[in-house]
Formats: structure tokens, C-alpha cells, sequence
């Protein structure tokens, strides 16, 4: 899906039934996606696993990067409530090119406070 259709791969919630009736019409549904989706997979296109292994590495990226910015925020939010300004600047910075308007406006703030303009 990643492949043949980003934006629905986005949008991609697993299927889990609670039913025999539920399970009847997810194995529905999963047999139209493969169709739909998976075709080129299907029929062993060499293009289509590169494409794919693409796609992973990309998706993986974008992961490891909302990952980094969580752990930053994090770390700056806690550090923005206590005072830290040097935690809040140093958080800030490994993801600076990430940050919402408030938050370059915090980090702003706590270079000032440190002397520190740049």
C-alpha cells in the first residue's frame, strides 16, 4: 500500500475482528486491498521491491525523527517548567528546524536568558 497509494497507506488502520461476521468481512476487505494494492508484489515485479524498500527507509526516517522530536519536546517542556534554560536551548536546538511558532519562540526566550542570541 505504501507503494501503490502513500496517502491511504497514511490513513491504514488494521483490521481486528470480534465477530464471525466481522472476520467474514475483513477477510473481505483485505482480499480487495491485496488485490488493489499488492498486485505487482503479486506477480514478483523486481521494481516494485525496490520501490518498497524505498518506501521503508523513508517511512523509517520519518519515524526516528517524530521519535527524536517527542524526546525533545519532552525534555524541553520539562525543562521549560523548571527554569532550565540551558535544557530547554539544548533540546530545542536538535530539532530546531521542527519547531512550531510558540516553541521557537521559547527557545528564543531561553537563549536570552542565557545570553546567548544565536
Amino acid at each position: 500500500m505504501r507503494v501503490a497509494d502513500p496517502a491511504a497507506a497514511r490513513r491504514y488502520r488494521r483490521f481486528a475482528a470480534t465477530s464471525r461476521d466481522a472476520l467474514g468481512r475483513g477477510l473481505r476487505k483485505l482480499a480487495q486491498e491485496t488485490r488493489g494494492y499488492g498486485s505487482r508484489a503479486l506477480r514478483n515485479d523486481p521494481g516494485f521491491y525496490d520501490q518498497l524498500s524505498a518506501v521503508r527507509e523513508a517511512a523509517a526516517r520519518e519515524f526516528g525523527q517524530q521519535m527524536r522530536g517527542r524526546v525533545a519536546r519532552s525534555a524541553a517542556d520539562t525543562a521549560w517548567h523548571a527554569g532550565d534554560w540551558y535544557r530547554v536551548s539544548e533540546a530545542y536546538s536538535q530539532i530546531e528546524n521542527d519547531l512550531s511558532p510558540a516553541e521557537r519562540q521559547r527557545l528564543q526566550y531561553a537563549r536570552r536568558q542565557l545570553g546567548d542570541d544565536a
